[in-house]
């Protein structure tokens, strides 16, 4: 939304936002693989998580439209922010957990999961938003606007164009 409408200081502090949630949950799971004895009691449900391909980036692109178009629509923002941490915690406590029980393998593709899933909701969500025609008033915002549109669709395109070449050679 930040994008569409040009308003960066939104930006980044919705980017200080996601970081420190990410460093809390993923310290916080870090913490509790550490502790817990056996990783057999969720093992499976775990590895699910660690699982990335190119259904990965379709799923979450239509995640990421899906919730913007709950919030143009006017559904409540509630089920929006329960939608995306549905996307965005299961593979970043999954990070946390299997760097605790020093899985490295599975810790690097549950990284991967959770950047295209920031990454596909990011972008999907700029992309509707735009096609929706949501976006300011004024010319000067309209003008600050455009520019901010390119910058960011162009960043979070090159983002998952590197991301879809990383699971190709994995």
């Amino acid at each position: 939304f930040a994008a569409s409408m040009g308003k960066y200081e939104m930006a980044r502090h919705a980017t200080y936002t996601l970081l420190l949630g990410s460093v809390i949950a993923f310290v916080t799971s870090m913490a509790v693989a550490m502790w817990w004895p056996d990783m057999q009691d969720f093992e499976g449900e775990l590895y699910s998580r660690s699982v990335i391909n190119y259904s990965s980036i379709f799923l979450a692109l239509a995640s990421g439209a899906a919730a913007v178009l709950s919030l143009t629509k006017g559904i409540a923002s509630t089920m929006v922010g329960v939608m995306v941490a549905v996307a965005l915690l299961p593979p970043l406590c999954a990070v946390g957990i299997f760097i605790g029980f020093q899985e490295w393998a599975a810790a690097t593709n549950a990284l991967l999961s959770l950047l295209v899933n920031i990454v596909c909701i990011n972008l999907a969500g700029l992309l509707t938003l735009i096609f929706h025609g949501i976006g300011p008033r004024t010319w000067w915002e309209k003008r600050k606007a455009k520019t901010s549109v390119y910058w960011f669709s162009g960043g979070w395109g090159a983002a998952l164009i590197a991301l879809a070449v990383i699971i190709s050679f994995r």
